[in-house]
């Protein structure tokens, strides 16, 4: 009996430190993603992967502000949305139930603390790639 409560115990601290690290993988990756897609479409929006323009020199600058991104501003954002995953079908019926704008506005106010500080950090990615950018075509200009 006392080796069952032992496995038993731990089979339990094995699951929760298997779920921590899964929950610190997702994060870590959901924020990189936020920030790999926020400044995809940055560079769209700009026109620098237009047809007509070196999307060589964008996608070189892109990933170069991509290693130099600081993704802890998102974390907190990003920490919530993986642990409220898993409630997805009780919103899905909430908002079925409530209507969508009263599910969005739980929402808003579930991820507005963290939001102010994701958004600034976005903006500042963006102000980074377009510095590097800016930089990068002038100095292609001049050595022609």
């Amino acid at each position: 009996m006392p080796l069952m409560v032992v496995r038993y115990v731990l089979r339990r601290l094995w699951r929760k430190i298997i779920y921590i690290f899964a929950v610190k993988d997702a994060t870590t990756a959901l924020t990189e993603y936020w920030h790999r897609a926020f400044l995809i479409d940055h560079m769209v929006r700009a026109g620098h992967l237009a047809p007509d323009v070196d999307t060589d020199l964008a996608i070189r600058v892109y990933r170069q502000v991509l290693r130099e991104i600081d993704p802890s501003p998102l974390t907190g954002l990003a920490r919530q949305t993986v642990a409220n995953a898993r409630n997805v079908l009780r919103v899905l019926a909430r908002a079925r139930r409530l209507g969508t704008a009263e599910v969005t506005k739980s929402f808003g106010e579930v991820f507005s603390s963290h939001w102010k500080v994701a958004s600034e950090s976005l903006v500042t990615t963006s102000r980074r790639y377009n510095a590097r950018y800016a930089a990068e075509v002038e100095l292609k200009e001049h050595t022609g």
